[in-house]
């Protein structure tokens, strides 16, 4: 049967499989149409067939074979495996999100992670990484950017605190209702009934929303910015960048209301899709164009038609234009300003570059322009910094120096295998102060803690470091059973004084219990011990806080 099956796609069209099968989504063609046989990936060979968009759906057998792997994302960065995360958000996979989290090994996320599960309205993301132990993050401000009241409801009604962002983003998104409902949610709450901001509220609503709709905000507040110059200058700029169709009309009144014309203005409508058009028209009602702002963000925007509008009424890009492009990886733009005379500086680019992990701009400013690779070093490294294809880049082009590695820019770089190559290297040598294990902690890179223990990193005080530093409670757990050493009678201490002080770390009622439940347990075990000494030296006095004191460990 299955034979048949399988003649039948090679007795069809080429043209007729393809039309059936484009039916799938992308990615289903990739991981699953293409692995059947020869004649059906026969019509499929296109690159863009070959390709897999991790934020697009993907078939969860594909993606766990994939990501399941045991070190499957030991070469990424920090910055890639919380990368792998948000893609598996976007797709909207929640079997696909537990195998990214798990391969990722991390248990802190930024805020941005939770607020793209909640724009997206996956319930169901947000639960299970609630249950993980991911803080709320910018949950409500992304339920709301995207209208989704019910989500916002569910969001406050389970503990998740109030944040002004959330008013603004649904504002800023056109979804006033949202924002007008969350202001009545909260005054019933806390008795208060206003904006947080009236001129940040102000410059939303100009985002977000239509002329009427401003006009009503802007008398709700009794019209306090009428007059010469009294309108808040980001109201115009928000105007300028707006989406929606009459973003002309609120330009028109808000310069009616004595907004001065600006080149923030210039610069929000720069970075529009239409940014071309926008700008004449600006231009053409007297905009100041002359400093680089504008340049710079069509530059970091890759539109060389406006670098080509403003070029021709004689304004030219400057350097932060070149900065803008390399940091955005737009290479074209670099090499648009190169053919049109621009001065580019190599060396002061290549770190933009490095810093963003955009390695093509890399190549090209180190063998077309000659910059040298020690600016760039230093830039590879660090949370927000590291791409793997970079690291890489950089360790086939010259032998890493190693007297100006700084282990701790390694471990905050995430990249287990870079950090394997610099400790068979044993140079520079491991701290002994178990700060490396409070960098990894910090980031809660559980991944990198179990690469430091394999590579037999001292512990110093690691786990009362990670205490110290508000480290999420899987690191400390994870810490504990893995046998690194604790004075638990510190730590309670330190707990204590910050909490009768208030004032130092705070620490997540969770971290208290476990820290109380481990120092009971330590009593008790202890308290047990010294008993037991005392039967059989019945002359000699044990103090078990003295003992403990003396050095003792769990």
């Amino acid at each position: 049967m299955e034979a048949g099956l399988e003649n039948i796609w090679q007795q069809l069209p080429a043209e007729l499989v393809q039309r059936i099968l484009s039916f799938l989504p992308p990615n289903d063609i990739a991981c699953t149409v293409r692995l059947i046989n020869k004649a059906t990936a026969a019509p499929f060979h296109a690159p863009e067939f070959k390709v897999v968009r991790l934020s697009q759906p993907c078939p969860e057998h594909a993606f766990a074979w994939q990501w399941s792997k045991p070190g499957a994302a030991r070469a990424f960065t920090y910055k890639e495996r919380r990368n792998l995360i948000t893609l598996a958000i976007k797709s909207g996979s929640l079997p696909n999100l537990k195998v990214a989290v798990a391969s990722a090994g991390l248990c802190r996320l930024s805020p941005d992670e939770m607020g793209i599960a909640a724009s997206l309205g996956r319930l169901d993301m947000l639960q299970w990484l609630l249950q993980h132990g991911f803080p709320w993050g910018d949950a409500l401000p992304g339920a709301a950017s995207k209208g989704h009241v019910d989500m916002c409801e569910w969001l406050l009604d389970n503990g998740c605190p109030w944040d002004a962002a959330a008013m603004s983003s649904a504002a800023r998104n056109g979804h006033l209702d949202v924002a007008e409902w969350l202001t009545k949610r909260r005054a019933a709450e806390t008795g208060f009934s206003g904006t947080y901001h009236p001129k940040d509220w102000l410059c939303s609503v100009a985002a977000g929303c239509d002329l009427p709709t401003l006009i009503r905000c802007d008398s709700e507040h009794d019209g306090r910015w009428s007059g010469l110059h009294l309108m808040p200058p980001g109201v115009l700029s928000a105007a300028a960048g707006s989406r929606t169709p009459d973003w002309q009309a609120k330009v028109l009144w808000a310069e009616e209301r004595g907004a001065r014309r600006s080149e923030e203005a210039c610069e929000s409508a720069a970075n529009c899709p239409d940014a071309l058009d926008r700008l004449r028209w600006l231009w053409q009602r007297g905009y100041p164009l002359r400093s680089s702002r504008a340049a710079a963000c069509a530059a970091k925007q890759g539109n060389i038609a406006v670098l080509e509008f403003l070029l021709q009424e004689g304004i030219r890009p400057g350097k932060r234009a070149a900065e803008f492009a390399a940091g955005a990886g737009r290479l074209e733009v670099l090499q648009w300003l190169q053919a049109r005379g621009c001065l580019l500086k190599p060396q002061k680019l290549l770190p933009f570059a490095a810093r963003a992990g955009h390695l093509p701009v890399m190549i090209w400013l180190v063998e077309t322009l000659g910059a040298e690779l020690n600016s760039a070093l230093s830039c590879a490294w660090g949370p927000e910094q590291g791409s793997s294809e970079v690291l890489r880049w950089l360790r086939r082009r010259r032998r890493f120096s190693l007297g100006f590695i700084c282990l701790r820019d390694v471990v905050l770089t995430g990249c287990e295998e870079l950090l394997e190559v610099v400790a068979e290297r044993g140079y520079p040598p491991m701290p002994a102060d178990g700060s490396l294990y409070r960098a990894a902690g910090g980031q809660g890179d559980l991944a990198m803690l179990r690469c430091l223990r394999r590579l037999d990193c001292p512990w110093g005080d690691a786990l009362f470091d990670c205490v110290y530093e508000g480290c999420p409670l899987p690191v400390l757990q994870w810490l504990l059973d893995a046998g690194c050493p604790v004075k638990w009678y510190e730590v309670m201490e330190t707990i204590r004084i910050a909490q009768e002080r208030n004032k130092g770390p705070s620490f997540t009622p969770q971290v208290v219990a476990w820290v109380t439940e481990q120092w009971e347990l330590w009593k008790q075990k202890h308290q047990a011990l010294f008993g037991q000494q005392h039967e059989q030296q019945p002359g000699r006095q044990q103090d078990w806080h003295g003992g403990w004191m003396s050095g003792g460990y769990s």
